[in-house]
Formats: structure tokens, sequence, C-alpha cells
């Protein structure tokens, strides 16, 4: 990717992630009703990111223990906010999750700061709207449904896996074993498919066997429907993860960041008003409006 330019880069994984949001859309509201569907999607997309991945590299995949180490942690943590992401977009809305998620930018950008990066003035504003989006998202009108309790909780918690997975993705490309990218991906994606794999017994337990909402007696239409989601959705993962580790480790934190997460932001709200005709509260719009803003002061 060394003669591919930054900005062409940075199109092809922004289109990777909103394509994959919308994807995680249908399958979290059309399709799965229970965490053993969500564990399912996890397990069947990490497995093929960790093949395609693998491919890439010419399945070569010699490492060092550090790569395996982070690799691991990466891992763990990629793999419990893809449960907690779904979760969110499942019980509340695409467009304020894509927000909340994005904010995420301003934990990466001040781990700049450690490896000598400064914040300017723009971005210590962007960090408070941040605050006022969080507030106004979090602020439900009388008559919202008590799931959106939970739908901000299950936000939260990915926002803040989402800046770790950032800052680990920042940590493995300024060490000495930044070329080791694609063993550190594939370590990452076969551990996240375990995890969801040894979840899925417990979750299937406690959702009483359920997995799916109810559907035609199309089996196999339903099937294949739920396998495009899985492949496609692996794919665009993975292109999307290959390409992000790369430029974190080749442009400044406050740079990369915010413009992967502001740019994915913005065509995730796009694209959740467009494919699930989404009418977000006022309190919501003021709420989305002071996020784009907050991303927006983060990427000056």
């Amino acid at each position: 990717m060394d003669g591919i330019p930054h900005y062409i880069l940075l199109a092809a994984t922004l289109t990777a992630a909103t394509v994959s949001t919308v994807l995680r859309g249908i399958y979290s509201k059309k399709y799965a009703d229970s965490q053993a569907g969500y564990h399912i999607l996890n397990c069947g997309v990490s497995a093929v990111c960790a093949l395609l991945i693998a491919a890439m590299s010419g399945f070569n995949l010699s490492c060092s223990g550090f790569t395996v180490f982070l690799g691991i942690v990466f891992g763990a943590t990629t793999g419990i906010q893809a449960i907690t992401y779904s979760t969110a977009i499942g019980t509340g809305p695409v467009s304020l999750t894509s927000v909340i998620v994005s904010l995420s930018t301003v934990i990466t950008a001040l781990s700049g700061l450690f490896w000598g990066e400064k914040l300017s003035v723009w971005q210590i504003a962007g960090i408070a709207l941040m605050t006022a989006c969080f507030f106004l998202s979090a602020k439900k009108e009388k008559n919202e449904k008590k799931a959106g309790a939970k739908w901000f909780a299950t936000a939260f918690i990915t926002f803040l896996l989402s800046g770790a997975i950032g800052i680990m993705q920042k940590i493995h490309q300024t060490s000495a074993y930044s070329e080791e990218l694609y063993p550190f991906l594939v370590t990452a994606f076969v551990f996240s498919a375990i995890l969801s794999l040894a979840c899925l017994p417990f979750a299937l337990k406690k959702n009483k066997g359920e997995v799916f909402m109810p559907q035609p007696p199309e089996n196999r239409r339903f099937k294949l429907k739920i396998t495009s989601i899985v492949v496609f959705t692996g794919i665009c993962i993975a292109f999307n993860n290959v390409i992000n580790l790369y430029l974190s480790g080749k442009m400044p934190a406050a740079v990369f960041f915010p413009t992967v997460n502001g740019g994915g932001l913005i065509l995730g709200v796009i694209a959740a008003l467009i494919f699930f005709k989404e009418k977000p509260a006022p309190k919501q719009w003021a709420g989305l409006a002071a996020g784009i803003a907050a991303v927006i002061l983060l990427c000056i």
C-alpha cells in the first residue's frame, strides 16, 4: 500500500465502513433478535476477515510474541465491541449510534499526546461539544421507550471500546513490529471468532434457543440472506481494518482518527436516514448536530 495515495485509501476505508454499518443495521433490526444472533454474526464476520486477510498476506503469518499478545487483546476488544455495537443499533437509532461511536476520535486524538502530538484550540472545543452530544443523546423524551437506556449504555460502551481499538492500532503501528500488520489482524479476528463461539452456548441458553426473528418458511432464501450479510460485512471490515491499521502508523493520530471517524460519521448518518427511515426526536437532532460539529472541530 506504500505506493497508494493516502486520500484514496481513506476513501476506500470510509466506503467499506459505511457499507458494513448498513449491513449490520439490516441484520440487527430485521433478522437478529438476541445476543446469540449477534455472536453468530461476529463469529462469521471474524472468520471471513481472518481468512481474507491471511490470503492477502500470502498466508505468511510468522510474527513476534508482541504481535500475538497485542493481537489477542485487540481481538477480545473488537469482539466485545462488535456485540455492543450490534446491540446498540438493534435497540436504538443507527444515526445517533454512529455519532456516539465516531466521537471515540477524542480518545485516540488525546492518545496522540503520548506520541508528542498536540491538540489545537478547535479540538478542545470539539471535546466540549462532544460532552453536549452525550447529554442530549442520553436525555429521553417522555414518550420514548425504556429501551433507550439499554441503547445508550451499549452505545457508550462501544464508544469506549472503539477508542481503545484506535489506541492499540497506533501502539502496534508505531512499534518495531509494524510490518507484522497481517499476522496482527489475523490473530485478532481468529480470537474474536473463538470468543463469540465460546459465548454462543450461554447466549442460546439465555435466549431459550432463539436466535432470529420469526421468518417466512423460505429457509433457503433466509439462509442465503444471512450468509450474504456475513460474507459482505466480513469483506468490508477486513479491508477497513487493514487500511486503518496501515494509515494509523503513517498519519498523525490527531489527523487520521478524526478524518476516519468524521467521514464515517457523516456517511453513517446519511445512510441511516436513507436506509432505515429514521426520524430522530428534537433533542436527538440537537445531539446529532452537536456530534457532527464536534467531529468537524476535532478534524481541524
